[in-house]
């Protein structure tokens, strides 16, 4: 994989995740089931680093949305969740990363690394929501937010 921008490989090599955790949720479906139409999946998503007083922990919070919409109806979402993460990390303390490196790691590995939390937290609320399972797609780092166009009726 080829990166542009700063190069965080530092940061990699001198980053332990202490903690993960769900901070913030929304979600919102206007629909009774999935719709019988073909249908887009939205993914976005937003990283933003905050260090710490003391300069071995940083923090990521990882906004993440999914909206599906049919294609009749681009603007309507029938279904939206978000959530943002607050993913803590610590450095060993002989490293000494620039503000750059550390959002390079967030847009990164910062977002892989709630990735797997976002697709459960996804597929358990919409089983809560009375729909059938939301796939997401796999996430692929040093790639834009996703935008599918996919049934959204599993069958």
């Amino acid at each position: 994989m080829t990166q542009q921008g700063p190069d965080f490989a530092n940061v990699v090599r001198a980053v332990q995740l202490d903690s993960i955790r769900l901070v913030r949720s929304s979600t919102d479906c206007v629909i009774d089931g999935m719709p019988d139409t073909q249908g887009q999946m939205d993914v976005s998503w937003h990283t933003e680093v905050k260090r710490q007083d003391d300069a071995t922990a940083f923090v990521v919070l990882a906004d993440i949305q999914v909206m599906v919409r049919t294609r009749d109806d681009p603007a309507e979402d029938l279904i939206a969740i978000g959530a943002r993460y607050e993913l803590a990390y610590s450095l060993q303390a002989d490293s000494a990363p620039s503000d750059e490196e550390l959002k390079a790691f967030a847009a990164a590995n910062g977002i892989f690394n709630a990735w797997p939390y976002w697709r459960e937290f996804v597929q358990s609320t919409a089983s809560r929501m009375g729909l059938p399972p939301v796939v997401l797609p796999l996430l692929k780092v040093g790639t834009p937010p996703v935008s599918q166009n996919r049934a959204t009726n599993p069958s």
